[in-house]
């Protein structure tokens, strides 16, 4: 059964994010522009070497009209060693395009905040806890986000 998010921008502007820890490398992301009446699926690619992953996407978060990511995270499927990626899918026009970002590299809007650790195998992580847009910053904490009140 796939796992299913969603978020609306506004009553006609919404996305709809699938994706199924039984079916290494798929996700789909669907778009509506007319509240959820039909829906038109986008083009976001899996990560080239993430082909057998089980990849979780959640549901975009926008912060304007044109500027908005989503998180994503790939398992390796080991149960007795497991693995994870984290990455995020960025847009500047309103998501009718996402493109890949891998977590650390930088972005001409989004400023990120970072916890670095260690995984099961003492390989380095790095887990997104803030984001800063236009002076704003964002907190994730459990699964949610929230502005931070100067």
């Amino acid at each position: 059964m796939p796992r299913l998010r969603h978020v609306f921008i506004n009553d006609n502007a919404g996305w709809l994010v699938a994706c199924s820890l039984f079916a290494a490398g798929w996700f789909e992301v669907a778009v509506t522009d007319d509240g959820g009446r039909t829906w038109k699926r986008q083009d976001v690619p899996v990560p080239d070497g993430f082909e057998d992953s089980y990849i979780r996407v959640d549901a975009p978060l926008f912060f304007s009209r044109e500027d908005g990511f989503m998180t994503a995270s790939a398992d390796n499927g080991s149960a007795s060693a497991p693995e994870y990626t984290y990455w995020l899918y960025v847009t500047h026009d309103g998501g009718q395009t996402w493109g890949y970002l891998g977590m650390g590299q930088p972005d001409a809007v989004f400023q990120w905040r970072y916890t670095v650790g260690l995984d099961y195998n003492g390989q380095v992580t790095r887990t997104l806890k803030s984001v800063v847009y236009e002076g704003e910053t964002w907190n994730f904490s459990g699964s949610k986000w929230s502005i931070v009140e100067p």
